[in-house]
């Protein structure tokens, strides 16, 4: 993903990086809240649902090919990088936001809780932005989208 090497991501999540830093300048291929979706190169964002603590997934996603993930807990004897954020979803937000200004965003995957949620945005005449996300969308993400 263009642009979304691991000192940017840690500076626009205002995260703290733990980790080799020959890979700070290695950008992320995808980015994905389901460890069962892991590529090579991917940055893993756990989050923390009702049922399910996603951290526990750690391990597994970096077996798996990620180059990273986001932690909202220190991880001791990491031999992985990582960065440390203070909330996942806001990271996300701020990655997303990033990305958009940018001008690479044509849409925005997020998987959270085992849901799909598409959210499409349109260019309009006018050159504004579209934003058609469903009630359900808002009340399962809270605050995720200003």
């Amino acid at each position: 993903m263009k642009n979304l090497t691991l000192e940017n991501i840690t500076k626009v999540c205002g995260g703290v990086y733990f980790g080799p830093a020959d890979k700070l300048d290695q950008e992320v291929s995808s980015i994905t809240t389901d460890s069962r979706k892991i590529e090579a190169g991917s940055l893993f964002v756990p989050i923390v649902g009702e049922r399910v603590d996603a951290h526990k997934f750690i391990p597994q996603v970096m077996e798996a090919g990620a180059l990273a993930t986001l932690s909202e807990r220190t991880l001791e004897n990491a031999d992985f990088p990582y960065i440390k954020v203070e909330s996942s979803l806001q990271a996300v937000k701020d990655i997303a936001e990033f990305y958009l200004k940018q001008g690479f965003l044509e849409s925005i995957v997020c998987e959270f809780h085992r849901k799909k949620v598409e959210m499409i945005m349109q260019a309009e005449t006018k050159g504004e932005i579209k934003f058609r996300p469903s009630i359900k969308f808002y009340k399962s993400l809270h605050s995720f989208i200003k």
